[in-house]
């Protein structure tokens, strides 16, 4: 079976991380010069590293505090 892509790793597991309670967003990043998943949290807690991977099909996966999300009024 051949490997997936990146992007679509990520865009079979975003929903699946999304339903985690803390987690705000995903996105395509950058680690050591390599394409990695960033997972964006509210707030980086014990609960949650333990919930999510570190990696997945050999891609580094980068947990980033970010606080909450606001939309603004343009």
């Amino acid at each position: 079976m051949p490997k997936q892509t990146i992007e679509k790793i990520l865009q079979k597991n975003t929903n699946k991380w999304m339903e985690i309670p803390g987690v705000t967003g995903t996105a395509l990043g950058i680690y050591n010069n390599k394409t990695c998943i960033k997972i964006f949290v509210t707030q980086l807690t014990n609960q949650l590293k333990n919930q999510l991977p570190e990696q997945i099909e050999n891609h580094h996966i980068i947990i980033e505090e970010t606080g909450t999300f606001q939309a603004r009024n343009l």
